[in-house]
């Protein structure tokens, strides 16, 4: 009923043999329960077939297994229809007064006075900033990464550089600009792929671009002044070389997953790591061995801010305005995908397992749709060819969404007729707007997926969390941490073989999310729990709490 698991010697075989043994099995089955021997099986699988029924699960219509059932009753608990607003002018009069009430440059006392009750930070998370904050008071700190706009670690910027400056660390930001980022994005985006295990070729041509772009860099940066500040903080491979020639104190942030990354690729960066002072992972896991008892490594997963348009709490009225400007059955539970269009993100694997979940609840009578919203970060070359591929494959007609209130412009590609599947390029700006937008989606979904082939940490996975959200991962990277086991804070698929390479099958997936529909009591159980998990181990103020111990080591260590 849940597909071929993903482990084990039967997801070796063919599609042929699986059906042979499942059919076999059946077989058993009906024997030992006195429903009929082979000849009979076989009899009833042909007039199945004959009579144009081959969906059909041959166990259930034998009475050998009891039929799916949803728990219809208690679906309320995952699934709840947002309302309808009574007045449009007066709804976007609360959402303008929502967004003011959002403090510009945070205090740890907004924390505890602003956040909701069951996200605040523990006592002597908040007592222990205070503290380190007047330690470092007046420390300069600069952060390099690579676009503004697009993808965890520009999000975690955004907020992270001015709650620093309020408590009194003074923090700027750099993006770093290559001359040419036609040639150098592609290269950077071969590194990221290298790095998370893609078999990649290193050549001399991407080995002299990387360089020449970083001397470039570094150059136009110190003529500008740029690279200033007691200790630099420089976010994932594509700066790495450019900051590693500023010889003041220096940190590298690792945002992705690096447990089995491609060996050469690490040797020709090797050089360059080895400049800094320090290095960060979100997990052990992802630790460089190359480096292990060469410089002093710190853990420090990434955070999520409550107090930002995408995690503040929205009225159920403007979910609704947003669902009905992107044409989004309101009555119908919605299965989400928030994500770049990445390789990596799985885009035809959550079609595929969405389509099979959906299969086996319509014969139920319940009716699901899936929202896959998403959009191009300015250093990812891959996506817009990710995103074409996606909606090729689906056969899926396009309609643009002009901007409207709260709504950034976004082009829209939808399948069946009714729609039932919805692909979302939504517009990255204005960013109040697009966090917005993703914020509304997630409240409204009744189970947000993030099936990632690698993932460094998955902010999206803690921002559907920390909204009391039921989340089905890739059991990989960082979301096998988040959700630490199956069915503890989340459900996890597949399993990383020695090489990093998840395995799993799409039919795996929907188990999963039919396991929600048929156990809400549970899941309400675990998207609970795991909102509490991420409120003490996951919150902004946890995150700065890190930086901070980070920064008193390298200011009083000479390392």
């Amino acid at each position: 009923r849940k597909g071929i698991p993903s482990k084990g010697f039967l997801c070796e075989k063919s599609r042929v043999e699986q059906r042979w043994f499942v059919r076999e099995i059946i077989i058993k089955m009906a024997e030992i329960s006195g429903v009929g021997n082979k000849a009979f099986i076989d009899e009833k699988i042909r007039e199945l077939r004959g009579n144009g029924n081959e969906d059909k699960n041959i166990a259930v219509e034998l009475g050998i297994l009891t039929p799916l059932r949803f728990d219809k009753e208690n679906l309320p608990l995952i699934f709840k229809v947002p309302q309808d607003p009574s007045d449009i002018i007066s709804l976007k009069g609360r959402i303008d007064q929502l967004i003011r009430s959002i403090p510009r440059k945070p205090t740890l006392d907004d924390f505890i006075e602003k956040v909701p009750k069951e996200l605040r930070p523990t006592e002597e998370q908040i007592e222990e900033v205070r503290r380190l904050a007047d330690k470092l008071r007046g420390l300069e700190v600069t952060h390099f990464n690579s676009t503004k706009y697009g993808g965890g670690v520009a999000e975690i910027l955004h907020w992270l550089v001015p709650l620093m400056n309020s408590i009194g660390v003074k923090t700027n930001w750099v993006v770093v600009r290559p001359k040419d980022p036609r040639e150098f994005f592609p290269i950077t985006k071969t590194f990221h792929n290298a790095l998370q295990g893609v078999p990649s070729t290193l050549t001399k041509r991407i080995e002299e671009i990387y360089l020449k772009e970083s001397e470039y860099m570094f150059e136009k940066l110190s003529k500008r002044e740029k690279i200033r500040g007691d200790i630099l903080i420089c976010h994932d491979p594509q700066p790495l070389a450019t900051v590693s020639y500023a010889e003041v104190k220096k940190v590298w942030r690792a945002h992705i997953d690096l447990s089995s990354p491609q060996k050469e690729f690490v040797d020709f960066l090797l050089p360059f790591i080895e400049q800094y002072d320090a290095s960060v992972f979100h997990f052990e896991d992802f630790i460089l061995k190359e480096i292990e008892g060469k410089m002093p490594i710190y853990l420090i997963p990434a955070g999520v801010n409550f107090l930002t348009p995408k995690n503040m709490e929205l009225p159920s009225e403007f979910c609704s305005y947003v669902l009905k400007s992107f044409d989004i059955d309101k009555n119908k539970p919605i299965i989400l995908q928030i994500s770049r269009f990445d390789r990596f993100k799985d885009p035809k694997g959550v079609v595929e397992a969405f389509e099979s979940a959906r299969s086996e609840l319509l014969k139920e009578g319940l009716n699901i749709q899936l929202v896959y919203a998403g959009n191009m970060a300015k250093d990812d070359p891959e996506g817009g060819k990710i995103l074409s591929d996606l909606i090729s494959g689906l056969g899926a007609k396009k309609r643009r969404l002009h901007k409207r209130e709260f709504i950034p412009k976004s082009v829209i590609w939808r399948v069946g007729e009714p729609p039932y599947i919805f692909i979302i390029n939504l517009g990255a700006t204005p960013l109040v707007e697009n966090a917005l937008v993703i914020n509304a989606l997630q409240r409204v979904a009744t189970i947000i997926l993030q099936k990632s082939l690698r993932e460094g940490l998955g902010l999206t996975i803690l921002e559907a969390m920390c909204k009391g959200k039921a989340v089905i991962v890739g059991n990989v990277g960082g979301p096998a941490y988040l959700i630490k086991e199956d069915g503890l804070y989340g459900y996890g698929v597949g399993y990383k073989d020695e090489k990093g390479n998840l395995h799993y099958s799409s039919e795996e997936t929907a188990g999963k999310i039919l396991k929600c529909f048929t156990e809400p009591h549970k899941t309400l159980e675990m998207a609970q729990m795991a909102q509490r998990n991420v409120a003490v181990n996951y919150s902004a103020i946890r995150h700065i709490l890190d930086y901070l111990k980070l920064f008193d080591d390298v200011v009083k260590n000479p390392f």
